[in-house]
């Protein structure tokens, strides 16, 4: 095999790999008891979140990940936009960091005597060279699901394409 030929078939393996991830959502923190919303606003467990989701952030660079607070709740945000990965357990992967993201969230509980009602809400696609997958990210209290909610085949110029 030449340099040509060695060099035109790692791009192809290169492109077969390559999938672009869009991701949106939040995870929702609340008090099971509507009484215990004042400590919910106090600095040790705003700093704390704050905290959380800036660790979760340091591990994903390129998410753009917010704390905010409403009325009786505090929320992360995380979004991204065409994030180009070649990581084929990349979901899998996301789903552990979430998971420990969940987790370090749990580990509030003891800074208080009331319990967290956490939720998670993220939802995407990821694009591959010639299909999408819809996902979607659901927790029950620490353990995170995905599920593939839709897969796409595209059409097109990129199936014209042949891999050889």
């Amino acid at each position: 095999m030449t340099f040509f030929e060695e060099t035109i078939q790692r791009i192809k393996i290169f492109l077969m790999n390559l999938n672009i991830i869009t991701l949106s959502g939040e995870i929702t923190i609340s008090f099971k008891d509507l009484n215990a919303i004042i400590t919910a606003y106090s600095d040790l467990y705003m700093s704390s979140i704050r905290d959380i989701a800036k660790k979760f952030n340091n591990m994903y660079p390129k998410f753009k990940v917010e704390s905010a607070v409403g009325l009786s709740e505090i929320s992360i945000k995380i979004f991204v936009f065409r994030y180009i990965n070649t990581d084929e357990t990349f979901l899998d992967r996301l789903r552990m960091a979430l998971e420990g993201l969940l987790k370090d969230i749990y580990s509030l509980e003891n800074l208080s005597p009331w319990k967290l009602n956490v939720r998670l809400n993220l939802y995407g696609t990821m694009e591959y060279l010639n299909s999408q997958d819809n996902f979607r990210f659901l927790n029950k209290n620490e353990t995170v699901k995905y599920i593939i909610t839709d897969s796409i085949q595209k059409k097109g110029f990129i199936n014209k394409i042949r891999f050889r």
